[in-house]
């Protein structure tokens, strides 16, 4: 028997950025152990980096650490920072991988982050290291930490400027370091791990811009994309000033410059990197926020702008910021020797002419490429990757797959990508893992414990509480007065110690937390900070590893409600800021401890939809083991997929596709598939739906403990538009694939392709793009080429949306043999009949001459549309739609949570979600279907402790509160009570905690006073009014009441 037969419950992730994370947590919360191995000293990727992130305009490492911090005291995930794999062996379900650890030259199990060792290191001002997390725009110490929320919160020594090793003297750190966590002896430390898979998310650098000196990027104020997000950012390098590296003085116009060494084989990489317009856009606005008066001119080709609310996120840029988009290429920047300034020569192409831009700042939206060592990495793992880098996988649907079984890949390592796409993959191929290593799930996993004990919190114990006000680098502090606010609050009643914080969601700040509960005896606890949406379940897990009651914890958000919204009144928000801590105050002093309650779980699932995402995500929950089922509205599965004619990238027939799918159905004995059904009646709650399917005239009543929303979307029909419905030659591209899979193509002499036909408008329901038309048009254009090579195809775009690594390849291949033709929403173009013959007429966007087409086939690309019972679903699930446009679903979390709505138990994937392509599709029903399983996995899952409480005696049984619950958590019962010889049947209202979200809709309608919210209770509310309209507060009558 080898060393390998036995298959291990351990998985190992390589990258630790956001994906990485991503993967980590979600092994980890299936129950499996994880070793998250990451090359450099702190986890958090390139996201880390970034000041806000598209299209929320979120502070980036404002959610991102909380995730960072998740993922560090786990208790099933072992974190490996600067670590790197150096060997692979054995097979899928058994790896034996060794990793090294590189020297720190810092004992991690010492130190504890004080940073006392950095304030007296002598190399920046003698060897000035560059600051890599700041990307060089500042300099750092020879021992440093990488940037103030850093995970894990532990120094390291860089010996190659460090003066002890480079020149033999010094060792000042080392003496200042009281409790000798200094150790210039390390070594490169070499262990091995046993794993049964690994997943690949090795992230993205950026393109050198200085390999094209034309964009002089030599000169100071030329800076990259990554560059000008520190420079923007709170904790960067000039504190979120917008200023010239070269003087330090504010600009006035900046020049951003598109496609910088991408989609250009000859100088750069073939491929669009799929993000840098869109955070060309999100910069400019920040910039603006900023700088008001500031100009921002955006250089581009084609506006790339195919995500959820992306499109209109471009047009807001426009219209609300004023950013000005030329539609012009850059040939060549200059600086003027005396100003520093860049003159900017680019041809118009709406005119042609040749115009310069004069610039104080230049930002360039450089190309993205695989990391360093991703080649190196692959050669170690056994792992192909392409010609421009990646990593390769299998297949469209087998999308974080290699071709070495047992080693999954993810993120950008793989291709292009956005945050939430790179998240949603991570959790496909964390579900991958979790497939193969089913069966031993759970082996080497352990429970959450708590080395502290949680202290008993009595009603008539004096309230002693503990304030922590966050700085946030300057999104709070460049506003809010935080000092002052500290100085107010410390000494209000029951305020035991207050202090500043610079972020209160870095690791070394839960420490402090942990900290102040025990050496204050604290018995509340308080973060001024910002959203809790993110944070909120970070601090009451650290209030409860410091003995505390989660729940009498409190999160006061002076960031949104305050510093953004007063951005431009620092003392109405330091102001604000200090009457929303007083009234959270008055509410803690009255705050109990609650208990969470506990549900069990049915191991089971329904997917809603057939398409190729429904199947996929069927497919894997019963892989991982448990029962899944399908409900199909039409009488086959397969949705969008069965009507087209090949696939791109493989080039595979669609038919033969769709039934290798079918058939690993019929392989699955614990899937089972409902067509020509439709669901009447959801009702329950997470691990206990109650779900009634109607197929045909049979009705099933199933229980479930996960719902998977796939109902994909529909191609529209645009009747009436360009010709559409009136003249038969006006189809759209999915009524072409029939026409190509049916060969009824080759009598074509001209073929005329519209792009956007109703889509990405400026106002109205279509204002979005739907990602995968223009892929779709020039891949049929292609086909139609092969099968037809005499015909003449011409394509009439606004933007050609062609992002992911192969599909810019299929472009410029395409435009040798088609004719590509701009137009402007100004001036649509008019299809007309004459004769046999259908007449196209247009305005060419860049020549502005009028122009004339004949074509026997005019092909329309529109865009995807909910099917017509998205609302239905939504109500019967309690879910949210999109409103304004067509009601795809929306996600919890449009950058972290792309895959789960904000209602427990449900999740989410495909089209139903936004358009994609089929690999997409797959990837999110993978990873959706994974979620759900994590869920399934545990049997029981722990329920929030903040829920309605109704007083029987009260109660009088109207059923107002049942007819208001939105989420029918509220139910009717009976009781009897025995009076002399009569038994008295009364009607009572009770609470279905499992399904109670705590929302206090109920409580406002009960007539009678009969319903109670727990932890926000009338006391607690009313005291929180109290103490804000009561100008000079009365202290100590509150001191009484609260006794």
């Amino acid at each position: 028997m080898s060393k390998f037969d036995e298959r291990i419950g351990a998985a190992m992730v390589v990258g630790g950025g956001v994906a990485g994370i991503q993967a980590a947590l979600d092994l980890a919360d299936s129950g499996f152990r994880v070793y998250l191995v990451e090359k450099s000293p702190s986890v958090g990727g390139r996201m880390a980096q970034l000041d806000k992130t598209f299209p929320t305009n979120d502070c980036s490492l404002c959610i991102l650490a909380p995730k960072m911090v998740e993922v560090f005291r786990h208790p099933n995930i072992e974190l490996l920072t600067y670590h790197e794999v150096t060997k692979v062996e054995g097979e899928a379900g058994n790896f034996e991988v060794t990793v090294v650890k590189k020297p720190r030259y810092v004992d991690e199990s010492k130190c504890k982050g004080c940073g006392q060792c950095a304030i007296k290191c002598p190399a920046e001002k003698l060897v000035q290291p560059p600051d890599e997390f700041n990307m060089g725009l500042q300099t750092r110490t020879a021992i440093y930490i990488p940037f103030p929320q850093a995970v894990p919160p532990v120094y390291l020594i860089d010996p190659e400027t460090c003066l002890y090793f480079t020149k033999g003297k010094c060792g000042t750190c080392k003496n200042r370091c009281e409790i000798g966590a200094i150790d210039y002896e390390m070594k490169p430390v070499y262990r091995m791990i046993r794993v049964g898979a690994i997943v690949v998310v090795t992230g993205f650098d950026q393109y050198d811009p200085a390999q094209i000196p034309r964009y002089g990027y030599q000169y100071e104020n030329v800076v990259t994309g990554l560059e000008f997000e520190r420079i923007m950012c709170a904790s960067g390098p000039y504190r979120g000033e917008i200023l010239r590296p070269s003087d330090k003085t504010h600009p006035h116009t900046i020049a951003m410059i598109s496609c910088v060494g991408s989609r250009n084989a000859n100088e750069g990489v073939p491929y669009c990197s799929s993000v840098c317009c869109m955070y060309i856009a999100k910069e400019c606005m920040i910039a603006k926020e900023h700088a008001p008066d500031l100009e921002c001119v955006v250089f581009k080709s084609d506006v790339r702008s195919y995500g959820k609310g992306f499109n209109e996120f471009i047009q807001r840029a426009q219209r609300e910021y004023g950013v000005k988009y030329i539609d012009g290429r850059v040939a060549f920047i200059e600086e003027d020797p005396e100003t520093k300034d860049l003159i900017v020569s680019y041809e118009d192409m709406e005119t042609g002419e040749s115009k310069e831009l004069v610039a104080n700042l230049v930002v360039l939206a450089t190309a993205l490429i695989p990391s360093e060592g991703t080649e190196k990495l692959a050669e170690v793992l056994g792992i192909k990757v392409d010609h421009r880098g990646f990593y390769t996988e299998l297949s469209e649907l087998s999308p974080s797959e290699t071709n070495r079984p047992g080693i999954f890949i993810c993120g950008y390592g793989q291709a292009p990508k956005d945050i939430p796409e790179s998240v949603a993959d991570a959790s496909s191929a964390a579900g991958k893992v979790a497939e193969l290593l089913a069966h031993v799930r759970g082996t080497l996993a352990k429970e959450m414990t708590f080395a502290v004990p949680e202290k008993e919190v009595r009603p008539e114990d004096e309230p002693r509480i503990g304030v922590m006000v966050c700085h946030c680098g300057i999104n709070i502090g460049a506003t809010v007065n935080v000092p002052e606010v500290v100085e107010n609050i410390k000494n209000l009643p029951n305020v035991v110690i207050c202090e500043a914080n610079l972020y209160s969601c870095s690791s070394d700040s839960q420490e402090r937390i942990k900290q102040m509960i025990a050496d204050y005896n604290l018995n509340r606890f308080i973060v001024a900070s910002c959203t809790p949406r993110t944070h909120e379940p970070l601090f009451a897990l650290t209030c409860r590893e410091g003995g505390l009651n989660p729940y009498l914890f409190e999160l006061v958000n002076i960031r949104d409600q305050c510093s953004w919204v007063h951005m431009h009144e620092p003392e109405a928000a330091t102001e604000k800021s200090i009457d929303l801590l007083r009234m959270t105050i008055a509410k803690s002093r009255r705050l109990r401890p609650q208990q969470p309650g506990e549900v069990s779980v049915v191991k089971s699932a329904l997917i809603i939809g057939g398409g190729v995402s429904g199947i996929s995500a069927g497919l894997h929950v019963a892989r991982e083991g448990f029962d899944a089922y399908i409900v199909e509205n039409k009488n086959e599965l397969g949705g969008l997929l069965k009507h087209l004619y090949k696939v791109y990238p493989s080039g595979e027939d669609a038919v033969e596709l769709l039934e290798k799918l079918k058939s690993q159905i019929k392989a699955e004995p614990k899937l089972k598939v409902f067509t020509n059904a439709k669901i009447v009646k959801v009702g329950g709650y997470v691990g206990n739906f109650n779900i009634e399917v109607l197929e045909k005239e049979e009705l099933h009543k199933l229980t479930i403990g996960a719902v998977i929303v796939a109902s994909g979307a529909n191609e529209l029909k645009p009747e009436g538009l360009f010709g559409y419905g009136k003249y038969p030659n006006v189809i759209t591209q999915l009524e072409l694939e029939d026409k190509l899979k049916n060969n009824t193509v080759n009598n074509l002499q001209d073929v005329v392709m519209i792009l956007c036909a109703n889509s990405r408008q400026l106002e109205g329901e279509f204002t979005y793009c739907s990602k995968i038309c223009c892929l779709s048009s020039i891949k049929n254009a292609h086909l139609l080429k092969k099968m037809n090579p005499d015909v003449n195809i011409t394509i009439l775009y606004r933007d050609i949306q062609m992002a992911g690594k192969e599909n810019e390849e299929l472009y410029r291949e395409v435009r040798q043999e088609v004719l590509f033709t701009g137009y402007s929403l100004d001036h649509l173009p008019q299809v007309t009949e004459k004769g046999e013959k259908l007449i196209v007429e247009f305005q060419n966007f860049l020549t502005g001459t009028a122009t004339i087409l004949e074509a026997d086939l005019v092909v329309l690309a529109t865009p995807l549309v909910p099917p017509n019972d998205v609302e239905e679903t939504s109500q019967f699930l309690k879910v949210p739609v999109m409103r304004g446009i067509p009601p795809f679903f929306l996600e919890a979390h449009v950058k972290l949570r792309p895959l789960d709505f904000a209602t427990d138990g449900v999740f989410l994937c495909g089209t139903a979600q936004w358009p994609k392509p089929i690999e997409e599709c797959v990837s999110q029903a993978t990873g959706a279907a994974a979620r759900a399983c994590a869920l399934l996995s545990k049997g029981k899952i722990v329920t929030a402790g903040i829920t309605m409480v109704i007083d029987e005696a009260k109660c009088i049984a109207c059923g107002k509160c049942e007819a208001v619950c939105p989420y029918k958590a509220i139910e009717r019962y009976r009781i009897e009570k025995k009076f002399e010889n009569v038994i008295l049947v009364e009607e009572k209202s009770r609470i279905i905690q499992a399904m109670c979200k705590g929302c206090g809709t109920c409580t406002v309608e009960c007539p009678v006073g009969a319903i109670t919210a727990r932890h926000f209770t009338t006391d607690q509310l009313n005291a929180m009014i109290d103490s804000y309209l009561i100008e000079n507060f009365d202290w100590k009558k509150e001191e009484v009441a609260n006794e």
